[in-house]
């Protein structure tokens, strides 16, 4: 047909507007459906393993204390020292009890290694309380998952 003046002719063009037929709408859902499950799992999956759960409380317990003892040092000086050990809530004070030889024993062990200069300095103390607690912790064990000993106190330190 002619188009008038000022108007344009358009050709009949097939734009795909036909509708799909039933076979391929079911492709189409059942991929939608399936992209979204793996979203959904994926996200689960992520949440899952990135929450962080909150981690048992390691409180303190109470004190245990040892016997005074008479050490020798390693350059001849003698220690008389007395230690309270500061407990976790989960110790097992009947078990620390039971070992109390080898805690002896660790305890001559630690100072018998150190020198009265050493253990002039605070840093030479600290350091034979952490020497202690570790040899203690190897001794005693844990107690539901937990050191069983915290700290240590000098209650008595006096060298000659």
């Amino acid at each position: 047909m002619a188009a008038a003046l000022g108007e344009q002719y358009l050709p009949d063009i097939d734009f795909g507007t036909e509708t799909q037929s039933g076979s391929s709408k079911k492709a189409v859902i059942v991929t939608a459906i399936a992209m979204l499950a793996v979203l959904a799992i994926g996200f689960l999956a992520y949440t899952t393993l990135t929450q962080k759960t909150p981690k048992p409380v390691y409180a303190a317990g109470g004190t245990l204390t040892l016997s005074q003892t008479t050490l020798n040092l390693s350059d001849n000086h003698l220690l008389q020292v007395q230690l309270v050990l500061q407990l976790s809530k989960t110790a097992d004070t009947a078990s620390i009890n039971s070992h109390n030889p080898q805690i002896m024993d660790a305890m001559i062990a630690v100072f018998g290694s150190m020198t009265s200069t050493q253990l002039e300095t605070e840093q030479g103390k600290e350091q034979a309380k952490q020497q202690l607690i570790t040899a203690f912790e190897n001794i005693v064990g844990k107690s539901q998952g937990f050191p069983q000993i915290m700290g240590i106190y000098f209650t008595d330190f006096v060298m000659q």
